[in-house]
């Protein structure tokens, strides 16, 4: 560690750009976030009545993540080092950086629950098979045991944290010459290492994609029989099968953009690769996962599309309107003088 050294910051390396992206970029999301979830509560139409609660609670956690990203926490990340600078609101009332870690990682682990609730509700709502009445009794359970599972597993987490004067020094000692601010930073360290981390991360994936599939595997075979012996009718399934196709691509429109960020950190880890803008970058595109997620439900399911176009047709009516009205009193002052 040089503290001598004086580094030719950029403005995609500095703090102030890095804070001012994200805090626009929830700025920005909020009255998007306010307008998808009045469709979602006001105009979600009859025949998605059974899967409306588990949109809007999706939708809530989405909105718990961004304000989580670019409000309450800010992460300032240091990759390849396990370690970052928290510049959010929660730093400046005193909650420790550990715990601000594990709202973040919280937040995300939420919107993937939730979006396994939704396939799940796909499951019992158009399933028909003999012991469904056994399931009914256990889909709470279920769905609390996901959220109580991963609640739980923050706590190792949370406890594996390593001594932060030594490893500091440590990280401090791997990155190049940093500007005096980072090091008199209160900068956190959550591990040496990335170990546990991806044992956590693959294990996390493995328990939802275990469960998507499963209610796929289950959802797509039933329906099928379910049109084969005639007890669903071919509008149905289509209509169904529509719906189902939306809420695939409402996922991974955003998905896409959340990965390609994540691609890079993993290349950073992989290859010990330290490129402050790259990093600041790659964290501003992932921050905007919230806002594209909400734009696609909103334009991607047709009742919210029309609500859309029907403000903007209200828009163009008023204008004109105010035009019409306009015109006759240009007229006669014209007259008049």
């Amino acid at each position: 560690m040089n503290l001598s050294c004086e580094p030719n910051v950029g403005l995609f390396e500095s703090l102030d750009f890095y804070s001012f992206c994200l805090h626009l970029t929830t700025l920005i999301s909020t009255p998007i976030h306010i307008f998808g979830m009045y469709c979602l509560l006001w105009k979600t139409p009859i025949q998605m009545s059974s899967v409306k609660w588990y949109l809007v609670t999706m939708h809530v956690w989405i909105m718990y993540f961004d304000y989580t990203w670019g409000l309450l926490v800010v992460p300032f990340f240091l990759f390849p080092a396990v370690a970052m600078y928290p510049l959010g609101v929660l730093s400046y009332i005193g909650i420790p950086a550990v715990l601000q870690v594990i709202l973040f990682i919280l937040a995300m682990t939420y919107i993937n629950i939730s979006t396994t609730s939704i396939f799940e509700n796909r499951f019992y709502t158009l399933c028909m098979f003999s012991w469904k009445h056994n399931w009914t009794v256990c889909r709470r359970p279920w769905l609390a045991f996901n959220y109580i599972i991963v609640t739980i597993a923050m706590i190792p987490l949370g406890l594996s944290v390593p001594d932060q004067i030594s490893s500091r020094k440590r990280v401090f000692e791997t990155l190049p010459c940093q500007p005096r601010y980072i090091y008199e930073a209160p900068v956190f360290v959550l591990a040496n290492d990335y170990t546990i981390h991806i044992v956590f991360v693959l294990a996390f994936v493995f328990f939802i994609t275990i469960q998507i599939f499963i209610f796929l595997v289950f959802l797509v075979w039933n329906t099928v029989q379910q049109v084969k012996s005639k007890t669903m009718s071919s509008k149905t399934f289509e209509m169904q099968k529509k719906f189902f196709l939306t809420f695939v691509i409402q996922m991974e429109v955003p998905l896409f953009l959340f990965l390609t960020p994540l691609i890079y950190v993993l290349i950073s880890a992989t290859r010990n690769y330290y490129n402050q803008s790259a990093t600041n970058i790659a964290v501003i595109t992932a921050s905007t996962n919230g806002i594209v997620s909400t734009l696609v439900m909103v334009f991607i399911h047709r009742s919210y599309r029309e609500v859309v176009f029907a403000l903007f047709r209200r828009s163009r009516i008023a204008e004109v309107s105010q035009i019409r009205v306009a015109t006759p009193r240009s007229a006669i002052t014209i007259v008049t003088t």
